[in-house]
């Protein structure tokens, strides 16, 4: 069976931001209904100095995987 892997990485001045641009539509439609796609999806948040941007992947990845193992209960954080 054939896994797709989607990586994504986006920089916003605080978290009270994207949970605002969460909130709206059509995003929060549009996540309701991928809900059981995304089911297995992590979501890491940590801060950078806007001069350190943008973040290479294999930091993105890194800390996915630091991620990953240090919770292994639920593949969702914030």
């Amino acid at each position: 069976m054939l896994k797709r892997t989607f990586w994504t990485v986006s920089a916003w001045t605080d978290k009270a931001a994207v949970h605002a641009y969460a909130a709206t539509e059509p995003h929060r439609t549009t996540m309701r209904r991928k809900r059981a796609v995304m089911r297995e999806s992590t979501f890491i948040f940590w801060t950078v100095p806007a001069e350190q941007l943008p973040i290479e992947w294999d930091q993105v990845q890194n800390r996915i995987a630091q991620e990953r193992g240090s919770d292994r209960g639920s593949a969702a954080h914030e």
